[in-house]
């Protein structure tokens, strides 16, 4: 009830075993289709799930709100500082590569449940941006800023990492994660660079 018409985005395993951590959500559009109906919600924390009271016609469960086990600040601070430095230069790279191409976000963009993962797209904005999306998230105290940055990072990125991202309680190992997983990109971005300046020359 505190909070309003928010929903929970519950994961499944391939044999059907529900995942502990679910993510909370609220639903930011929706519209009717020729079936059923495309629902656009939007993650604003996350619960564990405690018990499953219903199952049909929808699920039902007993969930209480979870969040990251305080760490040592000084290092959640400094894995910030590299994340949102890493993110900067990946979106710096992937806008040289786009050439000023805009892309139109749509229905396409999404599956099942989740986001795409689409690593043609995921460093349109950065984390500034992003935050900004979310600044009611974090001036509400619902979620501290370190940790939704976490969360913020990854997207765009494969339905497993981020899945595995729900399941962290440890800001700092999560920021890690962001940290290698940009970095990887930020490699591809620059060797795409690369084969284009060869192509243009």
């Amino acid at each position: 009830k505190s909070h309003g018409s928010c929903l929970a985005h519950m994961f499944f395993a391939a044999q059907q075993e529900l995942a502990a951590i679910a993510t909370m959500v609220e639903i930011i559009e929706w519209r009717r289709q020729d079936v059923g109906v495309f629902v656009r919600v939007r993650a604003v924390g996350r619960v564990a799930i405690e018990d499953i009271s219903q199952i049909e016609p929808f699920f039902v469960v007993k969930a209480k709100e979870v969040h990251d086990q305080p760490g040592d600040e000084e290092t959640v601070a400094a894995l910030v500082a590299e994340v949102r430095e890493l993110r900067a230069e990946c979106v710096e790279l992937q806008k040289k590569l786009d050439k000023g191409t805009i892309m139109l976000r749509t229905s396409d963009d999404f599956e099942w449940g989740h986001e795409k993962a689409d690593k043609t797209s995921m460093f349109k904005a950065d984390l500034d941006e992003l935050l900004a999306m979310h600044k009611d998230i974090t001036e509400g105290g619902r979620v501290r800023e370190a940790e939704l940055v976490s969360f913020l990072a990854l997207t765009g990125f494969d339905e497993l990492s981020r899945l595995a991202a729900v399941d962290m309680m440890d800001t700092a190992k999560r920021l890690q994660v962001c940290k290698e997983l940009m970095g990887e990109q930020k490699k591809i971005l620059q060797a795409k660079s690369a084969l284009n300046a060869l192509k243009l020359d």
